[in-house]
């Protein structure tokens, strides 16, 4: 979540709590209230009209179509968006299902909700629970390219784009250090960020 937010995608509040017994739990601020008034929520499941068994629309190219459809600030959370799949590429996240995102309504209007569930080192495939671009749900940087147009980006802008979030991510462990990481639990995932050849 940390990375996330270093790499300017809005998260919500988030504190690590020390359980005891080496155990820790991540309390993540509910941002769907205010603490009087319950914001609305559509998961992208709802925003793209999925059905259950409906593979073809599990692709964050429609996600972003129901963004630009459906949101008040549709040119800022594309790219958000877009950044999320960089990092989702990049840390291997292989939960990016298309009920992990999803569209927040304040003061009457749509937009992009904080991300939330993000997983580091969900397995060690290539394969996205979606469809990222030409090459279906492969993470790679010509996948991800290759749907830059659909988030309203170009070519060079993608690109950008790509590369700061991938230049935040090559500081993992000092993040994961003043987060209080301890260095043993911070190697368990250091195979799934640090992989020279991501997004390649």
């Amino acid at each position: 979540m940390r990375l996330a937010q270093a790499c300017g995608i809005e998260t919500p509040e988030v504190r690590l709590i020390a359980l005891g017994d080496n155990k820790s739990a991540l309390a993540i601020k509910r941002f769907d209230t205010d603490g009087q008034a319950i914001f609305p929520l559509m998961s992208a499941a709802s925003a793209i009209g999925y059905a259950e068994g409906e593979q073809i629309k599990k692709d964050y190219r429609y996600v972003a179509q129901a963004l630009i459809r459906l949101s008040s600030r549709p040119q800022e959370d594309c790219l958000s968006l877009f950044k999320r799949l960089v990092l989702n590429v990049l840390i291997f996240n292989r939960d990016d299902h298309i009920f992990n995102q999803a569209l927040l309504m304040k003061n009457g209007r749509w937009q992009l909700s904080p991300v939330y569930d993000v997983v580091c080192g969900e397995g060690n495939s290539r394969t996205h629970a979606m469809t990222i671009g030409e090459q279906g749900a492969t993470g790679n940087l010509s996948n991800v390219l290759s749907a830059a147009n659909s988030f309203g980006l170009n070519a060079t802008h993608a690109k950008q784009v790509v590369d700061e979030v991938r230049e935040v991510v090559s500081g993992w462990q000092e993040i994961a250090k003043v987060n209080g990481i301890e260095t043993g639990d911070a190697q368990k995932i250091a195979w799934a960020i640090a992989h020279a050849d991501a997004l390649r």
